[in-house]
């Protein structure tokens, strides 16, 4: 980790003799002498030329007695320094010590206050996929991660988080670890952080409020209602939207020189039932600038719309951002891009990502069309939470494949007396194989099949916010996530290939609990 410097305390008057002979400063986060987990603590000075062939030690302070935990020598100009990580947390009396025996002379003791936050490591092939199932023991695996990714962002990066709600107040040991890692790479990181959330779920008297007061002291919060790209009123008949992200971007990693940032997309919201009671999935892609550029400014459209989307254009003009492909256009007041279109990151990565409200012909449907099967690539597998007769396009998709020698299976949330059970009857009365399984919330659609447009075999994974409903594609803010290995080449290939693997293994996992719906 960087560091920004602090001089350490001075020299008591009984070490006065030490005060031509040595001093100390002390490179920490902030002034108080509080640092993280994981970060490069350096403790420098300088030793009289009298002393600058003696060893110089740096000491800590434990168990009644003071054991020396790094040994050096000075330069011949009498200058020291000592670089460590910040590994165990909690409390440290240090000095240092130059000379031995009773010629020794060292500074005045100073406290080094080291507070927990266990960054991450740098994921492999640049992706990686979390995933959460009911009844896991101990910290779930995305609030794990999340919490851990968010304690490896480098000093100064920016953090932005759009989800539809978090659950910031009363007992939440899942969310807790997250809010607790975002509050300390803020205060000791100057990591800056914005969060945008649904704003009728913040409303006077609504639960949610309670914990706004927790997030303001993190973040600068921004409430949609209704979503953010919509201007219709909740009653009008037409239907109105939602503000249904679940993505984060992080600016700059602590995992290589220069920026390096990361985007975070998945299915979960961020509260206890969320993450400990469902079926949730999240992908993390790592170092691709042009992915998160597209995400960035997706949340700045976001953030420009929750005051009005009329505002954007002239926010376009403040980002230098292309009208032509960044524009919004009014339609029966829901703001959509004006030029509707996946947006594709780093080249040769085989991943792009579709953004709500979108109007004109399902994407998912269209790229569904695209395939045929054969006796080796055969598979479409479907697991999501519901999905309703809106999303007709999708269906009759899934049935093409099927009769174009694909098995086609999906699996949805075990409904009740609800009437999203209707998209259950809606599968099986377009004779497609169904099952369900409690708790689920997650949103990922599998396909190991041939193109038909140039007969690659291609295993791609849809995922993100977006349900199968009509008011995911239509109204909501919502992402929807494209890996693909037909699209992608080199390491990114085999990258895609193991998170489709690992979406698979969890379907698997799923279709293990299925049962009748």
């Amino acid at each position: 980790m960087a560091f920004l410097a602090v001089v350490a305390p001075g020299l008591t008057a009984q070490e006065a003799r030490a005060a031509s002979h040595v001093s100390v400063s002390v490179h920490l986060s902030v002034a108080s002498g509080v640092v993280l987990t994981g970060d490069r603590v350096v403790v420098s000075g300088r030793v009289s030329k009298g002393a600058a062939k003696a060893p110089v030690r740096l000491q800590r302070y434990e168990a009644h007695r003071w054991s020396t935990v790094h040994l050096g020598r000075p330069a011949r100009s009498g200058t020291y320094r000592f670089t460590f990580s910040s590994k165990v947390e909690g409390s440290w009396r240090l000095r240092v010590l130059s000379g031995t025996g009773r010629g020794a002379v060292g500074s005045r003791s100073f406290v080094l206050n080291v507070l927990s936050c266990t960054p991450g490591t740098q994921p492999r092939g640049g992706t990686a996929a979390w995933f959460t199932r009911p009844g896991l023991h101990g910290l779930d695996p995305i609030a794990s991660k999340l919490s851990r990714l968010f304690c490896a962002a480098a000093p100064g990066a920016s953090i932005d988080i759009s989800m539809y709600f978090v659950r910031a107040v009363g007992t939440q040991p899942d969310v807790d670890p997250i809010l607790t890692s975002l509050e300390r790479v803020v205060r000791y990181r100057k990591v800056k952080v914005r969060i945008i959330l649904e704003g009728r779920l913040y409303r006077p008297g609504m639960t949610f409020r309670k914990g706004l007061a927790r997030l303001r002291r993190i973040a600068t919060v921004v409430l949609c209602d209704d979503g953010c790209h919509n201007d219709r009123a909740p009653s009008d008949p037409a239907g109105s939207g939602i503000m249904h992200h679940k993505f984060i971007t992080v600016s700059d990693m602590s995992w290589a020189r220069g920026k390096d940032p990361a985007v975070v997309e998945s299915s979960a919201n961020w509260s206890q039932s969320q993450l400990a009671n469902n079926w949730q999935s999240a992908v993390l892609l790592y170092d691709d600038a042009r992915l998160y550029r597209e995400f960035d400014v997706q949340f700045e459209t976001l953030a420009s719309c929750a005051a009005g989307c009329g505002r954007w254009s002239g926010r376009l003009t403040q980002l230098a951002i292309s009208r032509r492909t960044y524009g919004l256009t009014d339609v029966a007041n829901i703001w959509r891009d004006s030029a509707p279109a996946e947006r594709e990151a780093a080249p040769g990565s085989g991943r792009g990502v579709l953004f709500s409200p979108w109007f004109g012909s399902d994407p998912l449907a269209v790229a569904l069309n695209g395939y045929t099967c054969t006796a080796a690539h055969h598979s479409v597998l479907v697991d999501h939470m519901f999905i309703t007769s809106a999303r007709r396009s999708v269906l009759d998709a899934l049935v093409g494949l099927k009769q174009r020698g694909c098995e086609v299976r999906i699996i949805l949330n075990q409904y009740g007396d609800d009437p999203l059970s209707e998209g259950v009857r809606e599968v099986s009365d377009a004779g497609l194989t169904v099952s369900c399984v409690p708790r689920v919330h997650d949103k990922a659609v599998l396909v190991d099949a041939v193109r038909t447009s140039d007969g690659a075999v291609d295993n791609v994974l849809w995922m993100g916010s977006q349900s199968l409903g009509g008011k995911a594609l239509r109204y909501n803010d919502e992402a929807l996530l494209r890996v693909s290995t037909a699209d992608a080449t080199g390491a990114s290939r085999l990258a895609n290939g193991e998170l489709f693997a690992r979406f698979l293994g969890d379907w698997k996992a799923l279709d293990r609990r299925a049962r009748t719906c």
